[in-house]
């Protein structure tokens, strides 16, 4: 299957700075590049405001694909869709078959107004994987930590993991929910039928538990350190059975994390994770 990153860009220093980090990683692992425009009231006021047509948008489009493929071989699609971005992001995913959505945390919005907040409300509209990078692209892809519960139901994310690994590399650091010692015998057995699924899986696996010592992401950006990790996985847990990623509590804080690494939100219900 041939990996598409889809970048949607309104031509700010955030989303261009999205679509040079999606030009990286297409650049090492082989995907595509689809630049995308979405025409909605925020550009039509715009270009009305300015006197311009579409034309303005085809040669920002032109003006940027040439910018990310600097010292690349990568074939880039240019669209213009009309629409919102919560329409526009699915239309083209499903029409021109992206397996991946990016934005970037870093730089300043500009003509559609994406911030952090629209930022997750489009990650959570998008039929496919979303990554979030920051200032710097990642070196490597491996390993991710990767929050999970394995109290609750965790095969289908397991799955998710394999079906990414190809791209992503195959070590995952599994960061656990915090549990208290009367539970340590039960997340033992958890987490030695974890692992065998896993091995089968060609998968390598470590976990780094939650203390409780102080707060969640204060640990998690320790364990990050700790494992010289390069980028985060965040996964909606199986019973929400969505095939949208839906950020769960304490997700926001990860997602722009302090370290400023990189973070991948899927949900392990998505028609496909083949990213």
């Amino acid at each position: 299957m041939e990996t598409k990153i889809l970048v949607p860009v309104d031509f700010s220093e955030g989303t261009n700075h999205a679509a040079e980090m999606a030009a990286d990683l297409a650049d090492y692992t082989g995907a595509r590049i689809i630049l995308l425009h979405a025409v909605n009231h925020y550009t039509k006021t715009f270009l009305k405001a300015n006197d311009l047509d579409v034309a303005w948008i085809e040669d920002k489009l032109e003006e940027l694909s040439k910018k990310i493929l600097v010292g690349k071989e990568l074939m880039v699609e240019k669209v213009i869709y009309q629409g919102t971005l919560y329409e526009t992001i699915p239309s083209v995913a499903r029409d021109l078959g992206a397996s991946l959505a990016a934005f970037s945390s870093y730089g300043k919005e500009g003509l559609q107004r994406i911030t952090k907040s629209k930022m997750l409300r489009l990650i959570a509209a998008s039929p496919v994987p979303s990554i979030i990078f920051t200032k710097k692209s990642p070196r490597r892809l491996s390993p991710a930590l990767v929050p999970l519960n394995l109290f609750r139901k965790w095969e289908k994310k397991l799955a998710a993991l394999a079906s990414i690994s190809h791209l992503w590399g195959n070590y995952f650091v599994i960061v656990e929910n915090f549990a208290a010692d009367i539970l340590s015998s039960e997340l033992e057995r958890q987490r030695a039928q974890f692992k065998v699924v896993a091995e089968k899986l060609g998968l390598h696996i470590s976990f780094a538990p939650i203390r409780g010592q102080h707060s969640f992401s204060s640990e998690f950006n320790e364990h990050a350190r700790a494992a010289k990790a390069n980028f985060v996985i965040l996964l909606s847990d199986e019973e929400e059975h969505s095939k949208n990623f839906k950020p769960g509590v304490g997700d926001k804080e990860l997602i722009f994390n302090r370290l400023k690494l990189p973070v991948l939100c899927l949900s392990p219900d998505m028609d496909s994770v083949l990213v």
